[in-house]
């Protein structure tokens, strides 16, 4: 990729961005699905959050548009909320990237 297409990808990712994502590294607990009839819950890795979405590691694939519960709970941040998958990208080792918003 040239340099100037990797200046417009940038770009154009930070476009999209409704708020400014902060680099975290903090467990949290997902959800099988919100209002589902499952009551199963995964850990995840927080990899980044923002006011409006969260950014995560899971080691199961997770269903694009679905909708979950997420329980971030550290000595400074607790966070209890629902959100929407929008991403899941697989990484290394059945390893998933999942981004998503918060509604």
């Amino acid at each position: 990729m040239t340099t100037q297409a990797q200046e417009y990808q940038a770009e154009t990712t930070a476009d999209r961005r409704r708020s400014a994502r902060q680099e975290r590294v903090v467990p949290a607990w997902l959800s099988e699905r919100a209002g589902g009839a499952g009551k199963g819950q995964q850990q995840v890795t927080v990899t980044n959050l923002s006011l409006h979405g969260v950014g995560f590691r899971s080691d199961k694939k997770i269903e694009l548009g679905g909708a979950h519960w997420i329980v971030i709970a550290t000595d400074t941040l607790h966070l209890s909320t629902r959100l929407r998958v929008i991403s899941c990208r697989e990484r290394e080792n059945n390893v998933f990237d999942i981004g998503a918003e918060f509604f």
